[in-house]
């Protein structure tokens, strides 16, 4: 499970909603690709906006992100 920071929690709600939308078109066959395909360029779009006006805090905060790779993990 990917871990979503505060001011994430309107991206995380959308790709929570084309997951659910991929999961019931692979359970009941519906074919509703044109819809996830539109939620996907919305999330992506949600996405670059968000990134592109980070306050000085929301940038330490991405610094800091609990899944961010860490010097160890290069020094092998």
């Amino acid at each position: 499970m990917r871990h979503f920071l505060d001011f994430e929690r309107p991206i995380a709600e959308l790709e929570g909603k084309i997951e659910e939308l991929r999961h019931l078109s692979t359970d009941s066959g519906l074919n509703i690709a044109e819809e996830v395909g539109r939620l996907e360029l919305q999330a992506n779009r949600l996405l670059r906006q968000t990134y592109a006006r980070l306050t000085p805090w929301q940038k330490v905060q991405v610094a800091r992100h609990p899944e961010r790779p860490h010097a160890s993990a290069y020094m092998a």
